[in-house]
This record gives C-alpha cells, sequence and structure tokens, in this order.
C-alpha cells in the first residue's frame, strides 16, 4: 500500500508541463490529500438600488440642484411648499415646492443618456375607450384597446444637462421678486380699468384692451426669462 509521499509524489510525476513553473506552495495545496483547508467567509454585498437624477430650479434666483432619487419615488411631493394667491383674485391660488431664497422650483426633467427628459403616463388610445365597460367602441383603435385600461409612457426632450450646479442666491431672487412686483403693478394701475370693463361685457376702446392684453403677454414672457437679464427688463416695462 502506497503512503501519503508516494502517492503525491505520483501526482507530481503526472503534471502536465505547463504546471511545472507554477509556485511549489500553490501545487502542493492543489495536489494535497485530506488536508484541511481553510474556508473564509465571503461578506454579502447588497446591490446598490437603481436611482434617476433629476434636476431642478429656482425661478426666482436661478439656483440649480441635481438630486439622485430611488427610481420610482414621487420625491417631488416631499419638497417644502408655500401657497401662492392668484394676483388677479380669478383662482385660490397654487401650491408650489419653494427654494430656501422663497422663490419656487421646477422640474427640468431626468437625466437620460446626454439629455434631460419630461415623462408622463398617457392612455394608448382615450380614456373614454381604455376605461370603457361597455361593448361599444368607435374609436381609431378599432377595439383592441377597449376596456384595457393600457397606458404608455411619453418622453419629451427638455433639453441638454446643466454643466455645472448653481447654489442659491437669496438676494438676486429678492431682486427678481421686487421687479416682477413692481412691474405687475404698473400693468394694473393703466390696464386694470378696461379689463374689468371687458369682463363685464362690451367695450368701446377694444384697441386699448388688446394693447393690455399685448403687454401682459410681455410681462409673462419676461418672468419667464431664465437668466438675469430678466430683472433689468422688468424694471424697464411700462415705463
Amino acid at each position: 500500500m502506497l503512503t501519503g509521499t508516494e502517492i503525491r509524489d505520483a501526482k507530481m510525476n503526472t503534471v502536465p508541463q505547463f504546471c511545472a513553473e507554477m509556485p511549489a506552495d500553490i501545487l502542493e495545496l492543489l495536489l494535497a490529500e485530506n488536508e484541511p483547508c481553510a474556508v473564509h467567509p465571503v461578506a454579502h454585498i447588497a446591490p446598490k438600488p437603481a436611482t434617476d437624477r433629476y434636476f431642478i430650479r429656482c425661478k426666482d434666483c436661478l439656483a440649480i440642484n441635481a438630486h439622485d432619487v430611488p427610481r420610482g419615488f414621487n420625491w417631488w411631493h416631499e419638497l417644502p411648499t408655500k401657497h401662492f394667491p392668484d394676483p388677479m383674485g380669478w383662482s385660490s391660488g397654487s401650491t408650489y415646492p419653494i427654494c430656501p431664497c422663497g422663490g419656487t422650483l421646477e422640474d427640468m426633467g431626468k437625466v437620460q443618456r446626454s439629455r434631460l427628459v419630461h415623462q408622463h403616463e398617457e392612455s394608448v388610445c382615450d380614456d373614454r375607450c381604455t376605461q370603457a365597460r361597455g361593448p361599444n367602441c368607435d374609436c381609431k383603435c378599432g377595439g383592441e384597446n377597449h376596456g384595457s385600461k393600457r397606458t404608455i409612457v411619453i418622453t419629451r426632450d427638455a433639453g441638454g444637462i446643466p454643466q455645472a450646479e448653481i447654489p442659491c442666491n437669496v438676494e438676486n431672487g429678492r431682486l427678481y421678486r421686487e421687479a416682477k412686483e413692481s412691474a405687475w403693478k404698473r400693468w394694473y394701475a393703466k390696464y386694470s380699468d378696461v379689463q374689468n370693463r371687458k369682463q363685464e361685457g362690451w367695450i368701446r376702446d377694444f384697441d386699448f384692451y388688446l394693447e393690455s392684453e399685448r403687454a401682459r403677454g410681455r410681462y409673462l414672457e419676461l418672468c419667464a426669462g431664465r437668466t438675469t437679464a430678466r430683472t433689468k427688463k422688468l424694471n424697464e416695462f411700462l415705463r
């Protein structure tokens, strides 16, 4: 009967030529018999959750920040909000997420490859078709989507990805809001009377009413600007 050493020597003699250059200590471990081998437990590494990157911008101070949030998490409603009354008094106003400067925030979009996109769900056909309970269908799908409740994700391009984040600037936000409020007061002082008479019915000076509508459109266009030059333009509005 062969001893363990004789068995090991016999194995060594049958090792292919490419193993001859293998370090002796590693080769001995591979050829050893009935010798315990230390087993080291491998630490379990939890998979990193999938995230999406969104960019948001303050409409007042024009600060830009990126947010990495878990995929599918409705993070927009977790931001602090503030209620803003309607300056015309035609509605109860609106509630928006706010920046530390006091301005409202807007969603610039989600990063998708090298662009920002906006996504939302829509019915594949029409809500009257996909949510229908009855059997009759007279829309373009020919009954394919009737009562199916199917939806699709609509993706719209929202521009390029910002090259850098811009910190909040409280002073810029304050100056913009002051210019915006002052410009609106000048419009209201000049055109509120003709606007009220138009709401009541027919007016004689219709051309003046059209002028007020063009001025209001210009005011809204200036407020929708996303550069600091808008503050100067608002200060010059109707002067």
